[in-house]
């Protein structure tokens, strides 16, 4: 049991992070696919700064939500 003052974590799971080396190699062709549609490359744009963002970005989104830890795992392209 908790004691009063003590609060509960939040915790996040399956949250997504890219990076940069990983979205020109074998992420590559989120990109290619995005750039043939404008609307999509400009919010692939986004969406890719998003998950390259581990630091204060990321933290801030977090502390906004009140999330105190995230699960990490790499957004990669699926089998299909």
């Amino acid at each position: 049991m908790m004691a009063q003052h003590e609060k509960m974590r939040t915790i996040t799971l399956e949250e997504h992070y890219s990076t940069r080396a990983f979205l020109e190699g074998p992420g590559r062709r989120r990109a290619r696919d995005a750039q043939a549609n404008l609307q999509a490359a400009a919010k692939y744009a986004q969406l890719t700064d998003l998950l390259c963002d581990l630091g204060e970005g990321r933290i801030a989104s977090m502390d906004a939500a009140g999330i105190d830890v995230q699960v990490l795992s790499l957004g990669s392209p699926g089998v299909e």
